[in-house]
């Protein structure tokens, strides 16, 4: 995961990416060995330029995957601490099942309460948008 230009993108819809954020790049259809490598520490880039990016702050291989980010700073937010994981669980019968949480805190407070209603239905719309995309990948084999 992470900005097209740099890694596979968010496997969300390219015509979502491109009305929300404005990225051109599409997100990868596949899944590409040599984006398959990330250890705590590493950034995962989240604009044109990098300087917009998360900070893998967990990571058990097919277990979860942690991000956390303080760059996703919109008006008028002084500070932000943004967390994003992703964790994998057994859901039998040869299934498995991939949830999603987002977790934010932003200065002042109530900069949180007027941006949360915008944020939370374009996050909602998105969070949906990646899920799927990210099932279609594991369901159809994509290697």
């Amino acid at each position: 995961m992470g900005y097209p230009a740099f890694r596979a993108g968010w496997y969300t819809p390219h015509w979502l990416d491109r009305l929300q954020w404005g990225i051109r790049e599409e997100s990868a259809v596949e899944i590409r060995p040599e984006l398959q490598h990330l250890a705590v520490g590493d950034r995962v880039p989240d604009s044109p330029d990098g300087s917009v990016f998360f900070t893998v702050v967990e990571l058990e291989p097919d277990e979860a995957l942690v991000l956390r980010s303080s760059r996703h700073i919109l008006k008028p937010m002084r500070r932000l601490d943004f967390s994003w994981a992703f964790c994998l669980a057994n859901a039998g019968n040869d299934s498995t099942r991939l949830t999603m949480r987002a977790r934010a805190r932003c200065e002042p407070l109530w900069a949180g309460a007027v941006l949360e209603p915008v944020i939370g239905i374009g996050d909602f719309i998105n969070a949906g948008a990646m899920l799927r995309g990210i099932r279609s990948r594991a369901e159809h084999g994509h290697r």
